[in-house]
């Protein structure tokens, strides 16, 4: 080496460390976009959110000997790619936390379903899961009302509302505590319709979403920015699925935070 060369990045220790951490990061992200395409189609933005990424960061690792002669420029990548992580992992505890570890008390709530594509006059399989979920605390709460939110689709035959309710009448819940919002097109008219149909109809002030655990936090995080005080139901998500999910909303959510949503 000649003198005064610092070593090329690669080439010591901690380089090949990062280049390594890098490689198996990115080969990681892009087979779970990989692995969401096929269920959820090619323009599932989810997919391409852990797609793109991966790919930006397999190709800094694997160039990463080439910035040996740019070191301001290695270190800004570093600290960028640091401060990135830290960031998604505030961001990741503060979604479990509002997802998944905010039960209801013992209080009155309204039920809010949160809608999902319907297949024909059947729930599909995720919006089949969130009203098991409802259904299995409405019938342990026979007092609560609930409210289903979801509009019709371009490519729906009924409103997600309509099909929620149906679904809803068939295991037994009463029809006089189904309530439907069937004007909403995307999540933030869900909480703001609802909101406007339980004041309308003097239902409980608080609500309980229903929903998948990596959507309430933004559901819920809409509903604060209302004044509505909420707790979360969570329905099941394969586990499969949940990476993509997690990295759309989390890209929602900060969007949500910086310039409001119609997501």
């Amino acid at each position: 080496m000649a003198p005064g060369l610092a070593p090329l990045p690669g080439r010591t220790a901690a380089g090949r460390a990062l280049r390594g951490m890098g490689i198996a990061l990115g080969s990681l992200l892009i087979l779970l976009g990989l692995m969401a395409l096929p269920a959820c189609g090619l323009g599932f933005a989810g997919a391409w959110g852990l797609i793109l990424p991966g790919g930006a960061l397999l190709a800094l690792a694997l160039g990463w000997r080439r910035l040996g002669g740019h070191p301001r420029l290695r270190r800004m990548m570093a600290g960028l790619l640091g401060l990135g992580g830290i960031l998604s992992l505030a961001l990741s505890g503060w979604m479990l936390r509002s997802g998944w570890f905010c039960p209801p008390d013992e209080g009155r709530y309204t039920v809010v379903v949160l809608g999902a594509k319907v297949e024909g006059d059947a729930p599909s399989r995720m919006l089949r899961r969130r009203l098991e979920t409802a259904r299995d605390y409405l019938l342990a709460h026979p007092q609560a009302p609930v409210i289903v939110a979801g509009g019709q689709g371009s490519d729906e035959r009924r409103s997600e509302a309509s099909v929620m309710a149906a679904w809803l009448l068939g295991q037994g819940i009463e029809s006089s505590r189904i309530y439907r919002e069937d004007r909403s097109t995307n999540t933030a008219q869900n909480i703001a319709y609802a909101k406007a149909l339980l004041e309308a109809e003097s239902l409980p002030a608080r609500m309980l979403i229903v929903s998948d655990g990596f959507h309430l936090p933004r559901a819920r995080l809409l509903a604060s920015q209302l004044a509505i005080e909420s707790a979360a139901l969570p329905a099941a998500t394969p586990i499969w699925l949940l990476p993509a999910y997690w990295a759309r909303e989390m890209l929602a959510i900060v969007y949500t935070l910086l310039f409001g949503s119609n997501a």
